[in-house]
Order: structure tokens, then sequence, then C-alpha cells
């Protein structure tokens, strides 16, 4: 008899578990779940495999359909109790039988990574950016909540207008017009993955009076995962906002800084002839590390300056 099924912490398998070792219908390797389950919206591609003879593991990485709370059946007949004694057919088989799939008892909570600039100016557009954050389980957020907290008194139309957001994985705009220059603006992004654990991050920004302040963004990916034998690329852009319309290129100087948690790594500079992209050789980075590159860009006759950040997660390279 089936006793339990239990998502994984990080959600891409189920642990089924039973009452009494059994013979592992018989498997010695792993194979297709839907041989001895049946579950919806697996197909035969879906793996199992036993990891002792009182526990099955199913990998469910990729199935969105499969969620806390569906019926996992046992298909009747499919394996025997263990067999201490001759002869094993004379064993009892197994019957029918049905569970709910149930939450992890320490589900991973999500780490939310929000991207703000920390200033802008008079005729910006705010752009958000909670792409790089992880611990979905492979999943859509089951919520997205991103608020704005403001002595603006009319912040209230910037948290309605932000109810319409329904996805996290490419920036959000807010629009200059519900923004209004001297005020500070905290922007809190709070998601849940489909396990029920939840996490939360919060960055402010300031509208300033002064016109030519930089806006800055990563147009790569601002979450890399790369090999130590790979060569390491961050492209960023800035501009200046036009009052009334339009986009200054001009005056802009990019600093990049190379960082781990909060320790400067001076020697790593750029190998890049553009201004505008960061890039070093292979075996340049350590593995198993995780690097903040940021991009700063001053505007040099305001001498106002923006910044934007990238994570590289570097993993061991193929010798």
């Amino acid at each position: 008899v089936i006793t339990s099924a239990t998502f994984s912490s990080d959600g891409t398998r189920i642990t089924v578990l039973t009452d009494s070792p059994t013979d592992k219908a018989g498997y010695a390797n792993a194979f297709s779940c839907q041989n001895l389950f049946s579950l919806p919206g697996i197909d035969d591609k879906m793996k199992c495999s036993f990891t002792d003879a009182s526990t099955v593991v199913m990998y469910v990485s990729g199935y969105t359909a499969v969620n806390v709370n569906s019926t996992l059946t046992l298909r009747g007949g499919m394996w025997r109790a263990q067999c201490t004694d001759t002869p094993c057919v004379d064993w009892p088989v197994n019957t029918a039988a049905s569970i709910t799939v149930s939450a992890p008892n320490a589900p991973i909570s999500p780490s939310v990574v929000l991207s703000v600039p920390k200033q802008i100016g008079p005729c910006d557009a705010l752009t958000l950016d909670a792409s790089a954050s992880t611990g979905s389980g492979g999943r859509v957020w089951t919520s997205i909540s991103i608020t704005v907290d403001s002595l603006y008194p009319n912040v209230t139309m910037i948290n309605d207008y932000l109810l319409g957001v329904t996805a996290v994985d490419r920036p959000i705009t807010i629009p200059q017009s519900l923004l209004q220059s001297g005020y500070s603006y905290n922007v809190i992004c709070r998601l849940c993955n489909f396990l029920g654990a939840c996490g939360r991050a919060s960055s402010s920004v300031v509208i300033s009076s002064a016109e030519n302040v930089p806006v800055v963004a990563i147009t790569s990916k601002s979450l890399q995962t790369i090999q130590r034998n790979a060569p390491v690329t961050v492209s960023a852009d800035a501009y200046t906002a036009v009052c009334g319309g339009g986009k200054s290129f001009s005056n802009l100087l990019f600093r990049w800084q190379v960082y781990i948690g909060n320790v400067l790594q001076p020697e790593l500079t750029s190998k890049s002839l553009s201004p505008s992209q960061f890039m070093l050789p292979a075996y340049s980075l350590t593995a198993n590390t995780l690097y903040t590159v940021v991009v700063t860009v001053q505007h040099t006759v305001s001498l106002k300056s923006s910044s934007a950040s990238s994570k590289i997660q570097v993993k061991t390279g193929n010798v």
C-alpha cells in the first residue's frame, strides 16, 4: 500500500513511499512512470526509479500539470511484497490505490532578485526587472505582487497600474507620466511558487529633478550560469531621456566592476573594446562562485550616474 507521495523541496521530484518492502516490480533501472502509476498531466516519457524496496522517485520536472493535491493512482497487480521465502510467485500482489500528492514540509523559498535604478531623471520611465529571480520550481509563479510605497500622493495610480503585471520574465516599465520628480519610491516584489513558498525583495529609486540622469539596463541575461571554460560577456545599454520625447546617447562614460559578495575584484577588468560591453576570456573566473558584474554610467556634463548589475554563476568547466 502506498502511504505518501510528497514533492521534493525544489519541486522537481515526487517521492512515493510504501508501507512495506516490495519486489520493485522487477525493475533494476529507471522506467516509465506510466507503467505503474496514473497521474494527470504525465506521459510515457516521465521516468521513475526505485531508490530502495519501499521508495519510488518520480522525476516531474517539466510536467507543469502535476501539482500539489493531484491524485496519484497505483495500478493494481504491479508489484509483490518483497520475497523472503520461496516460492515468490505465491506472495500477494498489490491492489489499486490512490493518494493525494502533498507539498514538502520545507519547500525551497524563492530567491527574489529585483533590479531597480537608484536614480532616474524627470523625463524617464522607471524600469523594474525581477527576471533573475529563482525558485519557481520550474513553473510559472503562482502569485506575483509588485507594489510601490511613496510619499507622493498619487502612488495609488502606480499600484493600480502594477495590478496588471502577470509575469516577471521580462522587464516592467512604469510610464513617466505616473512618476513625480523630487520623490523617492520603494518598490516591493513578492513571488510565490506552486509549493506555497514565497520570497520578497525591495529596492528604492529617487526621481531626480535634474535632467541628464543616465538610464542604464543590462541587455544580456541578468543571471547567467556558465562553465569556467566559457568566456564571459555582459552587455549594457544607457541613455538620457530628452524631455518631450527621444533619447540621447552622448556624453556617457561606462565603468565596469566585478564583485564576489560585497568584495571588489579589481583584477577582473574588461577586455572588450566596446565601453558598453564587459568581456573576460575563459578561465578568468573561479568555479562554484557567484559574481556580480556592475556597470555604472556617468553623464560627463551633469555628473549624474546610474548603475545596473548582472550575476554570473560559474560551474566547473570540462578539463
